[in-house]
């Protein structure tokens, strides 16, 4: 539940941002002067508004413990060896083997 009030801040702030921006575009219209760049207050709200959302998420998505170990141990005991070593890309069909066995099959005949 506390996650979800970390995003919903973080989404707030990011909205504001993107009206403070837009406020801030018409405004430099208005006084007919160059667009340098955002003011540092504004990339401020931006960039806490992001880190808002990110550790919300993170304690939503099952911070505090609820996360479970990565444990490959159990997938790979059930792998025969032969698995392990099939790589689709290094299969060749076209070979000169049919070549050497249609030599070897002329020569004998």
């Amino acid at each position: 539940m506390k996650g979800q009030w970390w995003i919903a801040l973080g989404i707030l702030l990011l909205v504001h941002s993107t009206y403070a921006t837009i406020r801030y575009r018409q405004y430099i219209t208005l006084l007919e002067e160059e667009f340098i760049g955002l003011p540092f207050d504004i990339i401020l709200e931006c960039i806490t508004g992001s880190v808002l959302c990110c550790w919300g998420c993170v304690l939503y998505g099952g911070g505090g413990g609820k996360y479970k170990p990565l444990k490959i141990t159990a997938h790979l005991a059930e792998r025969t060896w032969d698995s392990y070593n099939h790589r689709r890309s290094f299969a060749t069909f076209s070979h000169r083997g049919q070549t050497f066995l249609n030599n070897v099959i002329a020569t004998k005949m």
